[in-house]
């Protein structure tokens, strides 16, 4: 696949193009998708980095006494395919609604979502991991929580990893969910009136918006669980951050 059909649509993967990831592509033919291979760094940077220096630093491995966190790392591995699926559907339904001949403007549909958005998204990730953990519980408790590891964890991999990708998530399924028919609307897209199901054309439109919307819930449903369980069946909150 091409470098613009693969970047064009997550600042990650941007990013990772500048530091020089088209030349592994070009070498490593096996080499996935910028942001599956960002989401598999996360993932492993948080099972392997933080709680296996957690645990050479005598403090215990969060997933014995919180089993719900791995829930997080779990979200963080599936949620890079997830994006990648969606904007390969969304690329499927401009073909399919055949969007180069029904509007004098394709060229608007290109971008799923706004850069933009992405951008706000990780900047309220990074605040809050700031005002959660340096401003409201202060690092001194969370060093004591799980030392520098944890510190790491909750200040570097939480926004910037973790956040990252739900950040991508959230703003794909905002350009499906509110640019997507907004462009529609905008433009001068031609709606099919002949259309025998009576949807003008746009069934492919409302299929991938189900599906969007059905990802969502799924990680609400993970992330509530992940946040509330150990309250829920402990009764208390779990003072680890299942990072």
């Amino acid at each position: 696949m091409a470098r613009s059909d693969r970047a064009d649509y997550s600042l990650i993967g941007d990013f990772l193009y500048w530091l020089g990831y088209d030349r592994l592509e070009d070498r490593f033919s096996f080499m996935p998708h910028p942001v599956i291979f960002y989401g598999l760094l996360v993932v492993l940077t948080a099972l392997v980095g933080v709680q296996g220096s957690r645990v050479l630093m005598g403090y215990q491995l969060v997933y014995l006494t919180n089993p719900s966190a791995l829930i997080n790392p779990s979200l963080s591995l599936v949620a890079p395919f997830v994006i990648v699926y969606l904007h390969r559907r969304y690329r499927q339904v401009l073909d399919h609604i055949d969007v180069e001949s029904r509007t004098s403007n394709p060229e608007a549909f290109d971008d799923l979502a706004p850069k933009w958005i992405q951008l706000g998204l990780y900047s309220l990730f990074i605040l809050n991991a700031v005002y959660q953990f340096v401003i409201n519980q202060g690092i001194e408790k969370v060093l004591q929580t799980g030392g520098v590891s944890e510190l790491f964890g909750v200040l570097v991999l939480l926004p910037l990893g973790h956040g990252v990708l739900i950040s991508e998530f959230l703003a794909t399924y905002a350009g499906i969910l509110l640019f997507f028919p907004r462009k529609i609307r905008k433009t001068d897209f031609r709606i099919n009136f002949l259309d025998p199901e009576g949807l003008g054309g746009l069934r492919p439109v409302g299929e991938l918006m189900k599906s969007a919307y059905y990802f969502l819930m799924l990680g609400l449903i993970a992330s509530a669980v992940a946040l509330y369980g150990p309250s829920i069946l402990t009764g208390v909150s779990s003072s680890q951050y299942g990072i």
